[in-house]
């Protein structure tokens, strides 16, 4: 029980990882500030940790 607890917990966060990523990249394609493209960029490394 408490590994599945584990597992659910563990997929959550690489859905929010992935999600984060989306964002991020999609931030970069259509951004011309560069203070987003660095903010869009430490989201990227966030995601990927």
């Amino acid at each position: 029980m408490q590994q599945s607890m584990e597992n659910q917990a563990g997929l959550q966060w690489l859905g929010w990882a992935q999600r984060l990523q989306a964002i991020a990249q999609n931030g970069l394609t259509y951004t011309e500030n560069p203070y987003d493209v660095e903010r869009f960029h430490q989201i990227q490394a966030i995601a990927s940790e």
